[in-house]
């Protein structure tokens, strides 16, 4: 080294400098690739489970005045068009899973005036809630914990609105059977259980 020109050296230190420079500009070019692909595809994980989210609020709706029209005191024009919302809702699903044979089979009993439909509709919501556990495996690891407090609301929120439903039919029948007392009890258990998850999965700063 100590044997060349100044000019040689010079050249040698520029061309080292330079490719340095292109192999790190490619490493953070592909880096901002990387994140550009992962942060789209979070947000079409995170637009799926929306969807699945807007389903399951309107079947909610339908749940409840289904109870009515059981119960026999319920608007079965209102129910009708709460139907047409959640098939559109429904109809806007990227995956459906079961969920199209569940509700044909809710509605069936409901239409039948069949007063066990509690566990069906149970199982409408559950089947969405797999759905979305399964987008969100797709998430990036800093998104894991706001997708696992998201969905504790969302299942806290269910059982309120289940342990309404229940509640709804007790008083308007003024009776209550011993499997919608096991109900009760199973219902304010598991709500606990998700209180715990959320507070599990929050940021210690808002705890």
């Amino acid at each position: 080294m100590n044997n060349l020109r100044i000019k040689t050296k010079i050249t040698i230190v520029v061309l080292l400098s330079l490719v340095c420079f292109l192999a790190t500009s490619a490493y953070i070019i592909s880096g901002l690739f990387q994140t550009k692909a992962s942060a789209a595809k979070s947000i079409e994980l995170i637009v799926d489970i929306v969807d699945q989210n807007d389903f399951v609020h309107e079947f909610q709706k339908e749940r409840a005045g289904s109870i009515s029209i059981v119960n026999g005191n319920g608007n079965v024009a209102n129910l009708s068009k709460q139907r047409s919302i959640v098939d559109e809702k429904l109809n806007n699903l990227k995956d459906k899973g079961d969920l199209v044979s569940k509700l044909a089979a809710f509605r069936a009993k409901v239409n039948a005036r069949d007063a066990d439909i509690f566990d069906d509709s149970r199982a409408i919501v559950q089947s969405s809630f797999v759905l979305s556990n399964e987008y969100a495996k797709g998430f990036d690891a800093t998104l894991q914990d706001d997708f696992r407090r998201a969905l504790a609301i969302s299942q806290i929120k269910e059982n309120i609105g289940f342990l309404r439903a229940i509640m709804a039919s007790i008083y308007t029948k003024r009776s209550i059977t011993p499997q919608e007392h096991l109900k009760i009890i199973v219902v304010d258990g598991t709500t606990a259980s998700y209180v715990g998850n959320f507070f599990d999965f929050n940021d210690p700063r808002y705890s």
